[in-house]
């Protein structure tokens, strides 16, 4: 979720992609969030690449797949 969220996506993109519920996604993103302290979208970027890194190749190509809307 930390990586999806760094990418900017939004709940209903991130329900779609996990084949959840976006109200689901919103309270595990605010839980997730506070725990964190996290408060701003440059810090979820940081996060993100301290606690999930990804392989900039992948996460690359998952920028360019299409999000549904």
């Amino acid at each position: 979720m930390l990586r999806r969220l760094a990418q900017g996506m939004s709940d209903a993109e991130i329900a779609a992609s996990i084949a959840g519920r976006a109200d689901q996604v919103k309270n595990q993103r605010v839980r997730l969030l506070n725990r964190l302290q996290i408060t701003s979208q440059a810090e979820i970027i940081e996060a993100a690449q301290r606690f999930a890194p990804w392989h900039p190749a992948k996460a690359m190509a998952l920028q360019d797949l299409p999000r549904s809307a």
